[in-house]
């Protein structure tokens, strides 16, 4: 790309107008590059996860959701220090939920990427990421 072709740089972009992703390895830069198809602009946001594809968005749920789950296996299989057995349970019972809650919300936006009447809505599923704690013992 030539310096007069400078891509443009702004926060976000119009999602609605069909463009293309031209960042090669979208998950180890700090911006990403996408091209509009319609005018051929080249527009430069932030890597975050509003600007980020709904593909890119889901895998990185499935990675907390499977990391959620590797937590949840250690508290059955070991107990931290001090750490009764009921509550050791009951946590892992939380991050077994939370990963379902994480399962459930990737396959809804790669859902959304294949019915594209429901990316019109543009907003994700109505569901509580947030699963109470066990009360500690006193």
């Amino acid at each position: 790309m030539s310096p007069y072709q400078r891509p443009a740089f702004a926060q976000s972009f119009d999602k609605s107008r069909p463009h293309e992703l031209l960042t090669a390895n979208a998950s180890k830069s700090g911006f990403l590059e996408y091209r509009m198809l319609d005018s051929g602009e080249v527009v430069s946001v932030t890597n975050v996860w509003y600007t980020q594809t709904a593909a890119m968005r889901a895998s990185c749920l499935e990675f907390q959701a499977n990391h959620a789950l590797a937590t949840a296996q250690r508290y059955e299989s070991r107990p931290p220090i001090g750490c009764s057995k009921t509550i050791a349970t009951e946590e892992a019972r939380r991050y077994r939920a939370s990963a379902e809650i994480l399962f459930r919300k990737a396959a809804w936006m790669l859902a959304a990427v294949a019915r594209p009447e429901l990316e019109a809505v543009d907003n994700e599923p109505d569901l509580d990421l947030f699963v109470p704690m066990a009360k500690s013992e006193k």
